[in-house]
């Protein structure tokens, strides 16, 4: 193309490069004043929007420039024309622009593009400590979480999947109102729920060091949601709200196993067993990663002496594996506390049928012999008292 040929031809040969250009100078100019100054991080986090949109479109724009360079020397274009200016232009403030970034992340900036550092700059002035008045919670929230953030994502398929399954009104029946699949899939998602909540609160403690936005957002967490989330502090609320909503029904399911109480871990495994135990009477609780063989021992333990046939004598079958599984629950440690207390109860009970069948109780002196028997030997014994 010749030298003197006009700056409309320019534009037409870079097929919209030049529009794009003109919109980046202006939004260069904008952030480098955003940028500048003592009080920087306090105009980004009130400019986010801005910033996110450099960081949008900086490889287009940087595309944009070597196409213009590339042309203008191997075509000739003239230095005057507006459209070469305006490229130099966005040059020169792309680096005013990259040097006051770079230099306010120091070390974090090196080996990163501009608009690696352009997502570092916005992570330190959003998440940044600071002092965050009781007015400015919701700001700050709000910067902490902010709309895009993968975490929230996350909690959304999280809160929704709880939301569905654990707000079922129970059976008059007393089953449990969902299916073993629909249990199984709320299980699969839980790690990445628990991981993306735990992020997400992590968030809001960065942001404010002293906990009040923390604290303030774990009491709203309280209040069910009257609607659905419209943005990140809202998804965490629900989501967290549905996720003690959840542990609390499974909690209550467990009372089967009482007076054993269930970890966290353990209550998917061992609601999933209750489950199919209503449809199959001699299911067995199977050992997973956060439940060992002796607890699924003592868990069906304390079901089974829960649920003892009232026919008598009781079956054979019923004696063999009340026995099994006390033999298993005894390779837990003698101070283990749901194990103290189950050998308690069953303790208790066998005293209770000893004066049922009018036989004597043991003098206080001898009674603490009996302290020490395992719970093997109280089944044993319950076994003598109901044959």
């Amino acid at each position: 193309m010749p030298a003197d040929a006009s700056d409309e031809a320019y534009r037409l040969r870079l097929e919209g490069r030049a529009e794009l250009l003109e919109a980046a100078r202006l939004r260069y100019r904008a952030l480098t004043a955003v940028v500048s100054g003592l009080t920087w991080r306090r105009k980004v986090r009130a400019h986010l929007a801005l910033l996110r949109e450099v960081a949008r479109w900086q490889g287009e724009v940087d595309d944009a420039l070597a196409v213009v360079q590339r042309r203008a020397a191997a075509e000739g274009w003239r230095s005057t024309s507006p459209t070469v200016k305006c490229a130099s232009d966005v040059a020169a403030a792309r680096a005013r622009l990259e040097q006051r970034v770079r230099r306010h992340l120091r070390s974090e900036a090196s080996g990163q593009s501009l608009e690696q550092c352009l997502g570092a700059l916005e992570r330190v002035a959003a998440l940044g400590p600071r002092q965050v008045l009781p007015g400015q919670r919701a700001a700050a929230a709000h910067h902490a979480l902010p709309d895009g953030l993968p975490e929230l994502a996350t909690l959304r398929r999280f809160g929704a999947a709880l939301k569905s399954l654990f707000t079922r009104p129970r059976s008059a029946t007393g089953e449990l109102p969902f299916t073993a699949d629909e249990l199984r899939t709320v299980e699969q998602q839980w790690p990445a729920g628990e991981t993306a909540l735990a992020s997400a609160w992590s968030r809001l403690q960065q942001v404010d060091p002293s906990g009040g936005v923390e604290r303030a957002y774990r009491r709203r967490a309280r209040r069910a949601p009257t609607s659905a989330p419209r943005d990140g502090p809202q998804t965490l609320l629900a989501a967290e709200f549905y996720r003690e909503l959840a542990l609390a029904r499974l909690r209550t399911a467990t009372v089967k196993v009482s007076p054993v109480t269930c970890a966290d871990g353990e209550l998917f495994a061992v609601v999933g067993w209750l489950y199919e135990r209503e449809r199959r009477p001699l299911a067995r609780l199977k050992p997973t990663g956060s439940l060992s063989e002796p607890r699924a021992g003592l868990l069906e333990l304390a079901s089974a002496l829960q649920g003892m046939p009232a026919q008598r004598p009781v079956p054979e079958a019923v004696w063999e594996r009340l026995l099994e599984c006390a033999t298993l629950a005894e390779q837990l440690p003698e101070d283990d506390g749901d194990l103290v207390r189950l050998r308690d109860n069953l303790r208790l009970s066998v005293a209770v049928l000893t004066r049922e069948n009018r036989r004597p109780l043991q003098p206080a002196r001898r009674r603490a012999s009996t302290q020490t028997r395992t719970l093997s030997a109280l089944v044993l014994a319950m076994r003598q008292r109901l044959s």
